[in-house]
């Protein structure tokens, strides 16, 4: 049942989903964009109504039982298959996805959230995988839905066949798997082994983390069938995320080196270069995007047993192209554009502005946080061009 938001609290969390996954946006921050979104949903309405007239004039059938045939496969394609080939899938492998103009998001209930969290990870509800209402936000009409519940742990990855979910099962070393919940017809089943770390931009390829005795390996999946199994004992595979529907993973192997390395679709691995080893530290990738046909890596190597940032570095690199490994970034060298500010600071936020130059900040775009300074009241975000949005005032 559709349900307008009634509470000052559910209004701001639901207006923050959409922010969040926004992907579109501008850099106006007076929120005139609200009132734009809500003309715009008015005249798409408008022109729907006339095109529904258009045809009944033109008494345009089709046979009753190809409606009936196709209405399951239209909904389904419409939300996931067809978002995936449109492009039109944001911010997939985290806790809020967007497909279409629609965000999707667990409302995770008080009891599923630990008391405690290391580095106040709150949301990873891995230790208490209680049943979640799973939410669809439209950021057009600012109306939600409950369209299932759903059980397991932390981030939502979306597929053109619906949403992978990690379920585990507390106390046990390896009981981890990964279900496939479909909103149509609301069904849960088993898809694999494992607990998922992402999905490729076409959504064909998953992989996951699965234990294997005393070994921990990174498997990647095609619509369900095993293409790849990487690691093994003394080697580890760690996810760095994918480029399209090359993996991207760090290698560490029997001589505490770690290589950077592609696996491609059919699961041929490339080293892409090396990026230490054990005597000049173990680097912890933060950060990939891909420009062109190329990767950027954002690397932090943390020392000592909380964890301090010691130094970061940027290498880039070709997926596939064996030895292509180059740094491209020394973070010693950045300008004072980023100060290490507070109590745990962090590797920047890289991305190219419009001179097509490496710059750095703070926060990903689209994602809320409290302002400093004379905005330390206010809740901000930076849009596509990283332009500061006010989001709330004076909280």
């Amino acid at each position: 049942m559709m349900m307008r938001n009634k509470t000052l609290a559910t209004i701001i969390i639901c207006f923050i989903c959409a922010v969040l996954l926004a992907g579109c946006g501008g850099s106006r921050s007076d929120g005139s964009d609200i009132k734009d979104k809500a003309d715009k949903a008015k005249k798409n309405a408008e022109v729907a109504n006339k095109a529904d007239k258009k045809n009944e004039d033109d008494d345009v059938t089709k046979p009753a039982e190809e409606d009936e045939e196709t209405e399951d496969t239209e909904e389904t394609d419409r939300v996931f298959a067809a978002a995936f080939k449109q492009g039109r899938v944001y911010n997939n492998g985290n806790y809020f996805v967007r497909i279409n103009d629609k965000v999707y998001f667990r409302n995770i209930l008080p009891g599923s959230m630990e008391e405690g969290a290391a580095f106040g990870e709150f949301l990873n509800t891995e230790l208490n995988p209680l049943n979640c209402p799973l939410i669809a936000y439209d950021i057009n009409t600012y109306e939600w839905e409950e369209i299932g519940t759903v059980a397991g742990t932390g981030a939502l990855y979306a597929c053109p066949e619906g949403f992978l979910i990690a379920e585990t099962v507390p106390d046990m070393w390896d009981a981890g798997c990964t279900n496939l919940y479909d909103p149509v017809t609301k069904e849960m089943s088993f898809y694999c082994k494992g607990l998922p770390l992402g999905v490729s931009k076409s959504g064909r390829l998953l992989a996951v983390e699965e234990y294997g005795g005393q070994d921990l390996y990174t498997v990647i999946y095609e619509q369900g069938d095993e293409i790849a199994r990487l690691g093994g004992r003394d080697i580890y595979y760690e996810y760095v995320g994918f480029a399209g529907e090359n993996l991207i993973v760090m290698l560490r192997n029997e001589e505490d080196e770690y290589i950077l390395c592609s696996v491609d679709e059919n699961g041929n691995a490339t080293e892409l270069g090396m990026i230490g080893n054990a005597d000049n530290g173990y680097g912890q990738p933060k950060q990939l995007l891909t420009i062109d046909d190329q990767v950027y890596v954002c690397i932090g190597y943390y020392e000592g047993t909380g964890h301090f940032l010691s130094r970061w570095e940027v290498v880039r690199a070709k997926p596939g192209i064996r030895g292509s490994l180059e740094k491209a970034v020394d973070g010693a060298d950045v300008p004072s554009v980023y100060d290490y500010e507070g109590p745990d600071p962090d590797v920047p936020v890289i991305y190219i502005n419009e001179t097509g130059d490496f710059d750095y900040i703070d926060h990903k775009a689209y994602v809320a946080f409290m302002g400093d300074g004379e905005r330390e009241n206010d809740l901000l975000y930076y849009n596509e061009v990283y332009d500061e949005c006010v989001l709330a005032e004076d909280l």
